[in-house]
C-alpha cells in the first residue's frame, strides 16, 4: 500500500507552464514600468484631462498623440512577446514625450 499522493505530482508540463506564466508576468511588469518611467499615471491623467478640455497647445497635442501611439505600441509589443515566448523589443520613446510627461 503506497502513501504517495500522486495528485500532487508536478509534471514537466506543469513546470514549463509555470515558467511561461512567470516570464509573461515579468514581461508585463517590465512594460508597465517602462511606460511609467517615461510618463507616470498622474501625468497621463493630467494630459488626458487637459486634452479633453481642449487645453493643450498645438505642440503638446502633437506630442500627446505621439505618446498615446507609443503606449499602444508598447502594449502591442508586450502582447506579441508574451504570445511568442520571446524577449520584447521595446519601441523607442518619441521625441518630446518624456519631457511632456515631466511637465504634467
Amino acid at each position: 500500500m503506497s502513501r504517495i499522493n500522486w495528485d500532487n505530482v508536478i509534471t514537466a508540463e506543469d513546470r514549463a507552464e509555470k515558467m511561461r506564466q512567470d516570464r509573461a508576468d515579468q514581461t508585463r511588469a517590465a512594460c508597465r514600468l517602462h511606460i511609467l518611467n517615461v510618463m507616470d499615471e498622474d501625468a497621463q491623467a493630467n494630459l488626458s484631462a487637459r486634452a479633453a478640455l481642449n487645453q493643450l497647445d498645438k505642440g503638446d497635442q502633437k506630442t500627446a498623440k505621439a505618446a498615446i501611439a507609443w503606449i499602444a505600441e508598447m502594449v502591442a509589443e508586450c502582447r506579441a512577446a508574451v504570445d511568442q515566448g520571446r524577449a520584447p523589443d521595446w519601441p523607442k520613446v518619441p521625441p518630446g514625450v518624456a519631457d511632456l510627461g515631466q511637465r504634467y
